[in-house]
């Protein structure tokens, strides 16, 4: 997970926060979100700071768009508030709009805060992944680090480029590089093993024929 420094404001909203957001109403939403600027920017960001400087909502209508979850604000209303809040417009869909799924995907991460320090967030955020490519690339475990393995075995079909099939042995398997090692010596003799039986096998048929 991407981590804000402290070289700039503004919140990362993400992971089981992000979750929740988007179960929320269009209201309740840019509640959220403004409660969030406030926290990070201060009275700029006040419910009445925000309805003057809108110049589309009053102090009253942004009190009872926030809190009533029901109540959808008119286009022109929340592109004013979007622009404002410095938020894609497509954050703000209604929950009830949104496609429902019966699998759990974490949503990419959202940046809350000024254009200003969002530009910097991004510039953070580059690099934090380049680091992490990097880190990763020169990777060399120990042999007691315990790592995450997939286990597959894959078949290809004689004569052609592509992969017949691909078999999953273990999803995920929590191994170490001597269990890695172990593995990988067990199999070489069972197929050495396998491999001149069959040799075998293919032998005697052919004396017999």
């Amino acid at each position: 997970m991407i981590k804000k420094n402290a070289e700039y404001r503004g919140r990362i909203l993400d992971g089981d926060d992000l979750i929740h957001f988007n179960t929320l109403g269009v209201g309740q939403k840019l509640r959220y979100i403004r409660e969030i600027l406030e926290v990070e920017y201060g009275e700029e960001f006040s419910r009445s700071s925000v309805a003057k400087v809108s110049g589309v909502i009053s102090h009253q209508g942004l009190h009872h768009l926030e809190v009533n979850s029901k109540r959808k604000p008119k286009a022109r209303t929340l592109n004013r508030l979007a622009e404002m809040y410095n938020i894609p417009h497509s954050l703000l869909a209604d929950s009830h709009d949104m496609p429902k799924s019966r699998f759990r995907f974490d949503p990419v991460p959202i940046f809350i805060g000024k254009p200003e320090d969002k530009a910097l967030y991004l510039k953070d955020m580059d690099e934090q992944q380049h680091n992490s490519h990097r880190d990763i690339a020169s990777f060399i475990p120990k042999v007691d680090d315990v790592l995450e393995v997939d286990l597959d075995i894959v078949v290809y079909g004689p004569q052609y480029p592509f992969i017949h099939k691909k078999q999953v042995v273990a999803h995920r398997a929590k191994l170490t590089m001597d269990d890695i090692s172990t593995i990988q010596e067990l199999i070489g003799k069972q197929v050495e093993i396998i491999t001149s039986r069959r040799e075998a096998l293919m032998q005697l048929k052919d004396n017999q024929t």
